[in-house]
């Protein structure tokens, strides 16, 4: 048996999504970072449906970024 070492991945990447669960679709899915950026874009591709109601997992960037 060969056993060798896998180095960590350095680069992360997030999937971020939009679920309407009274339809049961993906409004929005954004590929990025962990930060403020992919949120900002995430945000700005739900503009247009006119969310109220966000439902997370209490990140603290969430606070500065969702009204």
């Amino acid at each position: 048996m060969r056993c060798r070492i896998i180095p960590k991945k350095q680069r992360k990447i997030w999937i971020w999504f939009a679920f309407y669960r009274a339809t049961k679709k993906f409004l929005v899915i954004q590929a990025g970072s962990h930060g403020k950026k992919a949120l900002r874009s995430l945000l700005s591709k739900l503009d247009r449906y006119k969310i109220r109601v966000f439902c997370t997992d209490h990140w603290k960037i969430y606070r500065s970024l969702i009204p």
